[in-house]
């Protein structure tokens, strides 16, 4: 599960594994990390994924794209995968695809 966010304020990466978002920019939710820090993919631009704050991303509800009044709910609601999850999801699909090179 994933859920639809908008970047409230601008973020630049200082770690490895975080990735900078501009204010305004849609992504997308892909895993959580700890109830303060989510994996997000942005949308619109190549980049990504990477660690940004929570409290900085509006949850959207997916049909309304209108913000939820509770983005921890939302995200457990949407069944969005802990790290540990999601990158055995992303591995596993890495796995099962077919090199064209």
């Amino acid at each position: 599960g994933t859920v639809p966010g908008v970047v409230l304020h601008n973020f630049k990466a200082k770690e490895f594994d975080e990735v900078d978002v501009i204010e305004g920019e849609t992504v997308i939710v892909v895993a959580q990390s700890n109830p303060e820090w989510v994996i997000i993919k942005p949308i619109g631009r190549l980049g990504g994924p990477g660690l940004v704050p929570l409290s900085y991303i509006e949850i959207q509800d997916r049909a309304t794209r209108q913000a939820v009044p509770d983005s921890q709910e939302a995200i457990q609601r949407a069944g969005v995968p802990n790290v540990v999850e999601w990158k055995k999801m992303s591995a596993d699909y890495v796995k099962g695809t077919i090199s064209l090179g």
